[in-house]
């Protein structure tokens, strides 16, 4: 159920961006200010999607944990406003009001910026840990558990031209990664929602189950 949830998501929510980007330019181009940008992203947006503005407290669970720890609830984290409801039930979140569209904001959904270190003598790939524009969140049934990060929560990165779902095959640092934040028995509490990218490239959730998976290697569970 959330696998084919989180790839209709995807989908509607692709589209709208790319129509925002060719109704107003790249996002990089509205504002130098990642306050404004984060603004005009709120103002925009819903032009090219149906989307409602809902009570975080009612909309969305009030505590999320680990998929990797059901019972003790451990790495809890807050939602805060701009969430939105969207007309398959799920719950977006938009980034939180003051924090911005803070990142460089050079990324493109292709992935394929490169750049050197401060020396100019090693190359270094351009992820989206700095580079993106920002990153919201989608929970597939809002309120309605089990309310657990790559369960029916997943995090979305916004590039210069898009979208990028999190935690794809191109990311380097490690707290972007599949490998770290799926596979890791004891994955960090800020940076959730990583399997995006793998659920909806591999159509499965077999990270949930084994820890032999990678993007070179086996996709399923053996």
């Amino acid at each position: 159920m959330f696998v084919n949830k989180l790839n209709q998501t995807y989908s509607q929510l692709l589209q709208a961006f790319r129509l925002m980007v060719d109704e107003y330019g790249t996002i990089d181009t509205w504002s130098k200010d990642t306050v404004e940008r984060q603004t005009l992203l709120q103002e925009r947006l819903p032009q090219f999607i149906k989307i409602s503005p809902c009570d975080w407290q009612k909309c969305l669970g009030k505590t999320y944990s680990f998929h990797t720890d059901k019972t003790k609830k451990i790495g809890r984290f807050a939602w805060y406003n701009e969430t939105y409801h969207m007309q398959n039930g799920a719950v977006l979140k938009l980034p939180q009001k003051g924090n911005g569209l803070n990142g460089e904001c050079i990324q493109n959904m292709a992935m394929n910026q490169y750049g050197t270190n401060e020396t100019g003598t090693r190359p270094i790939y351009y992820g989206t840990y700095l580079h993106g524009c920002g990153e919201f969140f989608v929970d597939l049934n809002g309120a309605s558990g089990p309310n657990i990060p790559n369960i029916d929560t997943f995090s979305f990165k916004v590039v210069i031209d898009g979208i990028v779902p999190a935690g794809g095959p191109k990311e380097d640092v490690w707290l972007e990664t599949f490998s770290s934040q799926c596979l890791d028995p004891s994955p960090t509490g800020y940076y959730l929602g990583r399997c995006a990218a793998w659920v909806i490239e591999n159509k499965n959730m077999d990270y949930l189950h084994c820890n032999n998976l990678s993007w070179t290697g086996s996709r399923r569970c053996r």
